[in-house]
């Protein structure tokens, strides 16, 4: 009920890259070696170490996790809507007391943890979660199927991936990062979006070109765990999931006036092949379509 607080530039840049640092966490850790649950938590130190266990109130964090980072513009639609699908099926089959999930699952073997309980907490942690989710979803369905967020998303990574970058005035890699920068700055404008969108597909093309490029300037030593090989690959694979969204959902549309919403194409039978390769599951179709 309060206004929205007046935040400067330093402070919104600040938010952003640490929600863009954050999102790592699920980006990397929850996948299919964990049936898509998200694991407790990942020490570092002395060791860096998984916890492979899960709780109702884990999951639901990463289901809203997934859902923030397409509202960030970290992840596409497709990804998001299929990452959702695969951990609710996962949650389909965990095993249940008289409905409700116990408190811990080994995200490996999917098996309860000793001793098996149920907590009232973590459960309306996780009710509030998929309320939220729900909510969320229903709005999703109803947005255009492309949205300027994609490329503030960019920005926040390249912004991440510019820290590492090693202070060389005659680097080949900072030039093509800055290349990278101008081409994204150029699609944050509001205006200039509405004039280009129509060929957003040549933009990210030409985005995607640069990043590859960046990639082959890494140094020949560099660390593939090392955080500038991390932030260069993924951005590149952020551009790659952008376009693959637009290329086979955009295929008949590519010169209307107004974009459709996800819910007008999962109504039109004809695009389920498109949107599955896009990365929407029939599940995911489905439950757009279920969503109300």
């Amino acid at each position: 009920v309060s206004p929205e607080p007046q935040l400067t530039s330093d402070q919104r840049l600040f938010l952003r890259t640490s929600a863009r640092r954050t999102w790592r966490f699920f980006a990397q850790f929850v996948g299919p070696d964990d049936h898509w649950l998200p694991p407790d938590n990942y020490q570092e130190h002395p060791t860096p170490m998984i916890a492979t266990r899960t709780s109702p109130t884990n999951i639901g964090m990463s289901l809203l996790a997934h859902l923030s980072a397409h509202d960030f513009g970290y992840i596409s639609t497709g990804e998001c809507l299929d990452r959702i699908g695969k951990t609710i099926g996962t949650m389909e089959n965990l095993e249940r007391y008289l409905g409700h999930f116990y408190n811990w699952y080994d995200t490996r073997t999917l098996q309860p943890l000793h001793p098996q309980y149920v907590s009232s907490v973590d459960s309306g942690n996780l009710i509030g979660s998929l309320l939220t989710l729900q909510a969320g979803l229903t709005e999703l369905k109803n947005q255009p199927i492309l949205s300027m967020t994609i490329f503030h998303g960019l920005q926040d990574t390249l912004r991440l991936l510019a820290e590492h970058i090693p202070a060389s005035p005659n680097s080949e890699l900072s030039r093509k990062v800055e290349a990278l920068e101008r081409n994204v700055l150029l699609l944050t404008d509001p205006e200039s979006w509405q004039k280009v969108w129509t060929t957003i597909d040549h933009l990210l093309a030409e985005i995607h070109r640069i990043s590859e490029e960046a990639m082959a300037c890494l140094p020949a030593d560099i660390d593939i765990d090392g955080e500038l090989y991390y932030w260069v690959r993924a951005f590149n694979q952020q551009v790659v999931a952008f376009q693959r969204d637009l290329r086979h959902l955009m295929t008949e549309i590519q010169h209307v006036e107004t974009l459709p919403t996800l819910a007008e194409l999962a109504a039109n039978t004809s695009n389920d092949n498109n949107m599955q390769t896009a990365g929407f599951s029939k599940n995911a179709l489905q439950r757009i379509r279920m969503i109300d």
